[in-house]
């Protein structure tokens, strides 16, 4: 048995033991440790809602995902893996949303606020909450979740507290293992690194909250960009970043490098060894020549992520359709 399976049986045998990290996940547990690498979502409901609603609702949707109850550790062997942990609910943290900050500068306190991947759970919500409006904010570590997952999720909470239930999820495996990507044994040499390109602009961490600005799609634009993007076979969340990426080549193009703005500037994570730790991993799953194309979700996305969150009772508590 070699020195990998051992440590990955062995670590298997311990209580709460969910799985090992993957290797994108692994990448994502030492860049958190360099500071806040998580991200947040939010939705707003409009119409009365009861704070103590909105705790049912998260705790319903903790119970169902179980990344939700997890932390990281590392077994003997240094393995990083993730482990259940009972009796820890998502922190919830209301906010009086007539007296206090606006959403926006909520969402950059949580963007602000790094992890402890080694305290469960990995994620916390934030409610803005008025009498007949509502912004929920969960933030997360990027181990347990992305994206598109997280809408889910936040669809999933919209479904409960509107009176619906929601099915227990499984546990995923790490993408490497959905593409069947071999991941390099411990003690398989690597080849040799690339040799090293220009220098790269340092751009130091910044010690600020960031700044978060918004734009909002009235209801008929809406419907449109949803009609256009299943005439296009793709999501609403992909057209969306295809507008980004392409409004981006027409403003810089023509732009100088050094004109750009400073967000645009190569930051490298700090601490050599730190560095060091992530690139192998990194190349080992990069070393595959298909490279990855599956994004790893908590599992019944897809229908979610072509389709917006829509009341099904049209008597129901909410006046409006969920905007995420």
């Amino acid at each position: 048995m070699s020195d990998s399976s051992s440590m990955a049986t062995a670590t298997a045998s311990i209580p709460g033991f969910v799985r090992n990290l993957g290797a994108f996940e692994e990448i994502y547990w030492l860049y958190n440790q360099l500071g806040a690498h998580g991200f947040a979502y939010a939705l707003e409901v409009d119409g009365p809602t009861i704070v103590a609603d909105w705790l049912s609702a998260l705790d319903a949707v903790q119970r169902s995902q179980p990344f939700f109850s997890v932390r990281i550790e590392q077994n003997n062997g240094g393995v990083p893996f993730f482990r259940h942990v009972d009796g820890v609910p998502i922190p919830l943290r209301v906010v009086d949303g007539m007296s206090g900050p606006s959403w926006q500068e909520e969402m950059a306190r949580e963007i602000f606020t790094p992890f402890a991947g080694d305290t469960a759970p990995l994620l916390r919500a934030t409610l803005i909450h008025e009498a007949n409006r509502a912004v929920f904010i969960l933030a997360a570590h990027h181990t347990i979740s992305d994206g598109v997952s997280m809408a889910a999720a936040l669809c999933d909470l919209f479904h409960v507290l509107a009176g619906g239930t929601i099915e227990l999820h499984p546990v995923i495996p790490p993408m490497e293992e959905s593409l069947g990507v071999p991941r390099a044994q411990l003690n398989e040499s690597l080849d040799a690194p690339p040799p090293p390109g220009p220098p790269l602009v340092y751009r130091r961490p910044d010690n600020n909250p960031p700044r978060i600005e918004t734009l909002k799609l009235d209801a008929a634009l809406t419907n449109r960009l949803v009609a256009r993007a299943r005439s296009e076979n793709t999501t609403v969340h992909g057209a969306l970043c295809s507008a980004v990426v392409r409004a981006g080549r027409r403003f810089f193009a023509g732009v100088a490098p050094e004109a750009c703005p400073r967000s645009l500037e190569h930051q490298r994570p700090q601490g050599h060894g730190s560095w060091q730790q992530l690139r192998p991993i990194f190349r080992r799953w990069n070393s595959h020549p298909s490279g990855p194309k599956t994004p790893r979700t908590f599992g019944r996305w897809h229908g979610v992520s072509r389709t917006l969150c829509r009341r099904s009772d049209p008597g129901g508590p909410f006046n409006s359709q969920l905007r995420l």
